[in-house]
């Protein structure tokens, strides 16, 4: 019997260490049935969700939330049946007074409870500093999902919190014959299903918000490596097919990568980079296809990573010339003044350096090569005033350069 007594005490010993250890980062716990009924409540429920947890026990969790973000639940639940755990999903709840409570939703399985899920609730305070308000005018009219350059922004903050052993990946998936599908579909109908799958990809991303949709047909997510790609493939598909009335439905293929190319350059760097490679794809839809998100976005990753390294590697070395050119007063026939222009040493015979600066100018460092020309200009300049010449040379700075706040102060200085 003492036996018996002391497994006892250690099973609760365990329960209370668990309980305790679950409570370090959430604000209630729940329990749901394979109903998705809530059995089991604790925590600081009532301010969440507005009842007690005696008066939770027996409700559908579902009813809980607001209307709006219930299919963002449904979706988080049918995620939950493929993979043992999702979260954070961002959901707000109807909480006491009739207000909203915005809460971070975490869950998972037990091996020996699977038909159960297992429920962390986090209130809106508690969440990461990542998953932030979002303008309206910064994400996808349609499917809410945030647009391309918000996107951009968001893996930024997402590339310098990645996890050095465990580096969050970015998938891109191209759903082939949405457009079509859509066309198919009265707008109820078409709308719903854009709402279902921007839901499934949402619940799978870091965050519950780091999901875009890049172009008509392509979406983009940034994920922890327990998201499993090939499931939401399928969901997505199998829905598609759902609603599709000549059965036709979608065909989805996607492509992943490592957030992990920091160890080659600053983690700025790197999120410029893969963003860049995004936009080189999303500026030709047509070829924007499974087969070039398998063979070509590996490598045009990689080549954005060494063209940036070899760029930032022509600044430090100062491996480029300054020429000039003269600007005539066509009344006087007198120089008034020369233009500079830059010249790279290792450039073919006759290469304009147009290409060179327009991709940096798109990954962002546009502004490091601008102040490293007016540099060698000013150097220029000091040498003909100690040998008593006067010049007076314009120098051409990217307008990107100019909106850079780091960049005017260097200039000034």
């Amino acid at each position: 019997m003492n036996g018996q007594a002391s497994i006892v005490t250690s099973l609760r010993s365990d329960r209370d260490r668990f309980v305790a250890f679950a409570f370090a980062a959430a604000d209630a716990l729940v329990e749901l049935d394979d109903q998705r009924r809530i059995s089991y409540a604790v925590g600081a429920v009532h301010w969440l969700a507005g009842a007690t947890a005696d008066q939770l026990v027996g409700r559908p969790f579902v009813d809980l939330v607001i209307k709006d973000d219930q299919r963002l639940l449904l979706a988080a639940y049918a995620t939950a049946e493929k993979q043992s755990r999702f979260g954070p999903v961002d959901l707000r709840l109807m909480a006491a007074g009739g207000r909203e409570q915005r809460v971070a939703l975490f869950a998972s399985h037990l091996p020996d409870r699977a038909n159960r899920l297992f429920l962390a609730l986090s209130a809106k305070r508690s969440m990461p500093a990542a998953a932030t308000a979002v303008d309206p005018a910064n994400r996808d009219a349609e499917t809410g999902l945030l647009n391309k350059d918000s996107f951009a922004t968001m893996a930024l903050q997402l590339v310098k919190s990645s996890p050095a052993e465990r580096p969050y990946q970015m998938t891109l998936l191209n759903v082939d014959g949405l457009t079509e599908l859509e066309g198919r579909l009265d707008k109820k109908t078409a709308g719903d299903f854009l709402a279902d799958v921007s839901s499934h990809l949402k619940v799978n991303s870091v965050n519950g918000e780091s999901a875009s949709r890049i172009d008509d047909n392509q979406f983009s997510i940034v994920h922890d490596g327990s998201v499993d790609v090939s499931a939401l493939e399928q969901t997505i598909s199998q829905r598609a097919q759902a609603v599709d009335p000549t059965g036709k439905g979608v065909t989805v293929g996607s492509t992943t990568v490592a957030l992990d190319v920091a160890d080659k350059l600053s983690e700025e760097d790197a999120a410029r980079a893969i963003l860049y490679t995004i936009n080189k794809f999303s500026e030709k839809p047509g070829d924007f296809t499974v087969t070039a998100l398998a063979e070509g976005y590996k490598l045009m990753l990689d080549e954005t990573v060494e063209k940036i390294a070899e760029f930032r590697a022509i600044i430090k070395s100062g491996k480029f010339d300054v020429v000039f050119q003269p600007i005539v007063d066509l009344k006087t026939r007198k120089v008034h003044r020369s233009e500079a222009l830059v010249r790279f040493r290792d450039s073919a015979p006759g290469q304009s350096p147009f290409a060179l600066i327009t991709f940096a100018e798109d990954v962002g460092v546009i502004g490091e090569f601008d102040l490293a020309m007016c540099r060698k200009v000013i150097e220029k300049i000091k040498k003909a005033n100690d040998n008593g010449h006067e010049l007076h040379i314009a120098v051409n700075l990217s307008g990107r350069s100019l909106e850079n706040t780091v960049f005017l102060r260097d200039f000034k200085s």
